[in-house]
């Protein structure tokens, strides 16, 4: 009997140990076509939807305007989860943009890959989320921002997740930049990667020692009827 106790309050121990912890997942979105981004370009293409564009920023004759947007399916994610970290990938396919500053917002209101335009551009918080200081002229690599708290806020539903805005800052800089869309090829498309832990319901320890101790109490009992 004493060896049995002994079991049930070391699994006891184990459960009480373990209460709360939960593990992190890794969720990383590399959409293809299926993807929702565009690009917007200003002067005269403020009227052309550029949702099939390969590029979510280029650079145009006269110095047109560009903005890019981008907005990943986050329905994997259950609401309320805690996100440890999250960043946006974007791959920089050309490049001569030493010293320019290239700036995300949060998207506040609907729009359509398909349809979208410079003149029926979404609204969007002027705020930036994140920004990012290329002091390079290098191509062909990836460059990130670092958007936990927006990705937080989406998943607390704090606010709807429209996606976000792209655009170098000042508003039409020296910047010459092209970041790839997800209409591009595999290995140049935007990437979204989440370290997050679900919340699950996890018993208290106390709850959980009370479990334990009714348990080693019904083992007694049948232990005695045994005999």
């Amino acid at each position: 009997m004493m060896r049995t106790v002994q079991l049930m309050v070391a699994c006891m121990a184990m459960m009480i140990a373990t209460a709360g912890q939960v593990q992190a997942d890794i969720l990383s979105l590399k959409p293809g076509s299926e993807g929702k981004d565009a690009e917007l370009v200003g002067g005269s293409l403020v009227a052309s939807n550029f949702g099939n564009s390969e590029h979510v920023i280029s650079n145009w004759e006269d110095n047109l305007r560009s903005i890019g947007l981008i907005e990943f399916d986050l329905s994997a994610l259950a609401t309320g989860s805690t996100i440890n970290s999250a960043t946006l990938s974007l791959f920089h396919d050309f490049n001569n943009s030493d010293g320019s500053t290239y700036s995300l917002f949060r998207v506040t209101s609907a729009w359509a890959e398909s349809t979208v335009t410079f003149n029926t551009a979404p609204s969007y918080d002027p705020t930036a989320v994140a920004t990012l200081l290329i002091s390079d002229t290098s191509n062909l690599q990836y460059r990130t921002w670092d958007i936990a708290n927006l990705v937080q806020g989406w998943v607390n539903g704090t606010y709807p997740n429209y996606g976000l805005w792209v655009e170098e800052i000042p508003v039409q800089g020296t910047g010459i930049a092209y970041f790839n869309s997800s209409d591009s090829v595999e290995t140049k498309r935007p990437i979204l990667d989440i370290n997050f832990t679900e919340n699950a319901v996890v018993p208290e320890p106390t709850s959980l020692a009370l479990v334990g101790i009714g348990a080693i109490g019904i083992g007694l009992a049948r232990r005695r009827r045994a005999k």
